[in-house]
């Protein structure tokens, strides 16, 4: 008789134990629809449809929305903002949430990759359609609108933390370094071609010889794109010690 008693007692524990298993693999994904006027919408199944010559529009079980009208969902794959605000109301562009936090990060894909159930990934090759998860082009704080993650966006959102601050005046000085470096380059390079031709002009040549002064001048404009990488590297500091 005991031996009974515990054994339905351990099938009992079996199964409140994996109860939230058997909960997670019978519960639809939940998806959701956020239009700009503020509305929230939920449901089982989400699909988005862009057909030749007529507006896109996304469908949440029996609900049918403009694309213009929705601000963000979530499908399978994660939560997109549509971008349509920022640069048009017929803006066909989408952007995946990458981070969540106080602040929240995204980065532009193309949402046809994402649309459907399954990821829309040719076969063969990378896919330049899917987030790479390096880089994010807006954010947003809580459920705010989303804004480019450019540096005066981004000093105005971040203003509250000192340790963001400080990367951003990072990111900043990056940024004027790339400027005068290609300002430099291009100087030089401009300087050369111009004293070439009137040179040619006095001696009747026409050909643009390759000197070490248009040399330094393509040095110093290339060298900006060095740079590119520690000033991307700021901007995520900024951002990941907001959300710490």
């Amino acid at each position: 008789m005991t031996c009974v008693i515990q054994r339905v007692l351990s099938s009992l524990v079996a199964l409140i134990c994996c109860a939230p298993l058997l909960h997670a693999q019978v519960t639809p994904v939940q998806h959701e629809v956020v239009l700009h006027s503020g509305e929230r919408f939920s449901g089982v199944k989400l699909s988005y449809a862009s057909p030749i010559l007529q507006s896109s529009s996304f469908q949440l079980d029996d609900k049918n929305f403009e694309a213009a009208e929705v601000a963000f969902f979530r499908n399978y794959h994660g939560y997109f903002a549509h971008l349509n605000k920022i640069y048009s109301d017929r803006a066909e562009r989408y952007a995946l949430r990458i981070n969540e936090g106080k602040i929240n990060l995204f980065e532009e894909v193309e949402f046809e990759a994402y649309a459907e159930e399954n990821l829309a990934i040719p076969e063969g090759g990378d896919n330049e359609m899917l987030a790479t998860n390096e880089s994010f082009q807006y954010f947003s704080k809580g459920d705010g609108e989303v804004k480019k993650a450019n540096y005066k966006n981004l000093r105005l959102a971040l203003a509250d933390n000192p340790e963001s601050k400080k990367e951003m005046n990072v990111f900043r000085n990056y940024r004027y370094l790339q400027i005068g470096l290609i300002a430099a380059g291009a100087g030089l390079i401009a300087y050369e071609v111009i004293r070439q031709d009137e040179a040619a002009n006095a001696s009747s040549e026409e050909s643009i010889r390759f000197t070490p002064m248009l040399a330094l001048g393509i040095v110093l404009g290339g060298s900006s794109y060095l740079i590119e990488r520690p000033k991307q590297d700021a901007k995520w500091f900024a951002a990941e010690k907001y959300n710490k």
